[in-house]
Order: structure tokens, then C-alpha cells, then sequence
């Protein structure tokens, strides 16, 4: 129904030791080479539904796209496993992938979550837990998630019916997963509701404009930035519920799809430059000899041609041009640079 996605250096099914039993996961190589980074993606489908299968998509667009390891979780389902059984398998999932990212090729240094509506939720409360017990994660990325049962926002209202996703669907979705009352209110099930966000990972989240979770999900995205988190919130218009998944009808979905795939990339990108020190550039000045001089590098931003932009500088002035010839994992590129007044630029 929907275009396959991205193709990829190779793809692998493994079998882990879960919670309660197997639990499957499915790796998308997206690139050659070791040391990748590695995303740890959980599917949607309302907690009943969706499965390695179904969002095989996505999955393969993000590891091409940010050059990446993705594995995917194939976490127990309602109702035959209610909460919190899939929020004990989404974390047993990153643990796994943490310890194992060398044998698997990734760099266990450089690790995200992601998940689109239910497997958003997953995401967002695996980060949360992951700040408390593990190694800080590099990013989160949240398409349209749930991240409060409550259903009582004024989208959930306006697109209540008509737009794929309906009141009535997620309130069936509400009794499989969470059937006792009360459990809405336990932070596993709605990370809306911590009173602390404060030092979770940097964020990317995605919603549509007629979802009835759209609110919510922006809601969290607010809130977290509230508590000093780095967000970056995109609402794509004139869209529904689960349009990222829509490859090949859907032109948006390619582009939100592009969006997020940049923002691990640069996730990514920045983690790398951390485990580096750089101590001293060479530089060519117009009318002046060829000196050296300290260079303190505040932040990097990585394009899509694997191409390196440097953002913000040590202020250099009437520098005409800089060759930089530095190589990082993953991107091994020479890229002249033009610096005119402080301003940069391509070659």
C-alpha cells in the first residue's frame, strides 16, 4: 500500500532475552562501516497493534538517512500483555542495544530513541527512565505521541471523528492497555504528568495538524523545554495521524521523514565532536602570513551531504577562506569553508 522505504546496507532479525520471554527486534544496517550510531525505534499501533512488519518503512528511511543503526522493537501487545509490559520491553530493548552496540557495529556512546504514536509514548518514557538508570541518551524523537490518557485537549475535541484516528479508536485502545483505573495516572503510561523533565536527552518532536493527539504532544514538547530541554517541535500541516508512515502518497511524509532523520544526524554529528579535542586550525589570511591560533569550537550542524558547517566560531576576522580537513566517524569528507566577516558558507 505504502512505498517500502529506503534501501539499506543490510538487515538482520534478532531474538534477546525479554522481560517475560523472547522478544524479537529487527536491525537496519544504514550505512558500511563500524562505530555507527544506533537508534532504538518502537512502532505505533495504540498498544494492540503494529508490528516490526508495519513500520519496516520508517525504520529503513531513518537508518539510511541518518546513516545510522536502527533496531526496532517488537514489544509485547494489549491485550494479552496490558501496561506496563510494553514500557518493561522498550526498556529491556535499550539496554540490550547499550551493551551489544559494539558486536552489532554501533558506538554505544551515541544512542536515541524514537517511536511514532504509541511507540512515542514508549520512547518518550524510555528516555525518562534512561535518565535515571543509564548513560545520557544523544536524542529522542517523538512523531506524534500519546503522552496523556486524560483525551481531554481541545484537538482531541475539533478531530474527535473524520480523521483516521478517532476518540472512540483511541478510548478502545485506552481499556486493552490500560483496563485497571488508574493506571493513566502512572508516569509509564503518561510522561505528560512528571513533575520532573528536567535532563532528558534533546528532542525532536512531530505532530500533525488533525490528530486528536496533537495537543498532547506538543503539550510535552512545551513542557520539556520548560524544564531546559532542547526541543524542536514541528507541526506539519494539513496532516493526519500516522502520515509519516504514508510513503509514496503522501509527499509530506518523505519531508518529515528528511526532518527527522537531519536532526539525529546532527545529534549524532555533535556527540562525536565531544569525544574530540581540537586544539589549534590552521588558517590562510589574505595579506598576512600563515599563522595559528587556538580554536574553540561551540557547535557543529551536519547537512545531508555529510558535509561539516561550523555554526559558531571563535570570531575571526576577514578570514577569506579555511580549509578543514578533519575526519569523524562515519564522515570522512574534506570541505572548504568561506568565512567573510564572521559568516560561513560552503564551497
Amino acid at each position: 500500500m505504502f512505498a517500502p522505504g529506503d534501501a539499506v546496507a543490510g538487515v538482520e532479525n534478532h531474538s534477546i532475552p525479554g522481560p517475560d520471554g523472547p522478544l524479537r527486534l529487527r536491525l537496519y544496517r544504514g550505512a558500511a562501516g563500524p562505530q555507527l550510531p544506533l537508534l532504538v525505534y518502537f512502532h505505533g499501533g495504540g498498544f494492540v497493534a503494529g508490528s516490526l512488519d508495519t513500520h519496516d518503512n520508517i525504520c529503513r528511511c531513518l537508518a539510511r538517512r541518518a546513516a545510522s543503526l536502527v533496531i526496532s522493537v517488537d514489544y509485547r501487545l494489549a491485550p494479552e500483555a496490558p501496561f506496563p509490559a510494553a514500557v518493561k520491553d522498550a526498556c529491556a530493548a535499550l539496554a540490550w542495544a547499550h551493551r551489544h552496540a559494539r558486536e552489532l557495529g554501533g558506538d554505544a556512546a551515541r544512542i536515541a530513541v524514537a517511536g511514532d504514536s504509541a511507540g512515542g509514548n514508549l520512547a518518550a518514557v524510555a528516555a525518562q527512565h534512561w535518565r535515571d538508570h543509564g548513560p545520557a541518551l544523544r536524542h529522542q524523537l517523538l512523531l506524534y505521541p500519546i503522552t496523556d490518557w486524560r483525551a481531554d485537549t481541545e484537538s482531541y475535541r475539533d478531530f474527535a471523528k473524520g480523521y483516521f484516528l478517532t476518540w472512540d479508536l483511541m478510548n478502545w485502545f485506552t481499556r486493552q492497555y490500560l483496563p485497571q483505573a488508574g493506571l493513566a495516572d502512572d508516569l509509564r503510561a503518561s510522561p505528560l504528568r512528571s513533575r520532573d523533565l528536567s535532563g532528558l536527552a534533546p528532542a525532536t518532536v512531530i505532530t500533525a495538524e488533525y490528530d486528536p493527539l496533537r495537543d498532547e504532544g506538543e503539550a510535552y514538547a512545551y513542557a520539556m523545554r520548560e524544564a531546559g530541554v532542547a526541543v524542536e517541535l514541528h507541526r506539519w500541516p494539513g496532516m493526519i495521524h500516522g502520515f509519516a508512515s504514508m510513503l509514496g502518497v503522501l509527499p509530506a511524509a518523505e519531508a518529515a521523514l528528511d526532518t527527522a532523520a537531519q536532526a539525529l544526524r546532527h545529534a549524532f554529528a555533535a556527540e562525536i565532536l565531544q569525544q574530540h579535542e581540537i586544539r589549534c586550525l590552521r588558517i590562510n589570511v589574505v595579506g598576512a602570513q600563515q599563522v595559528e591560533f587556538l580554536f574553540a569550537l561551540r557547535e557543529i550542524v551536519v547537512d545531508r551531504r555529510d558535509r561539516l558547517l561550523i555554526h559558531r566560531f571563535s570570531s575571526v576576522a576577514n578570514v577569506l577562506a579555511l580549509f578543514f580537513a578533519f575526519i569523524l566517524d562515519g564522515i570522512e569528507e574534506q570541505a572548504v569553508i568561506f568565512f567573510e566577516n564572521g559568516q560561513t558558507g560552503f564551497a
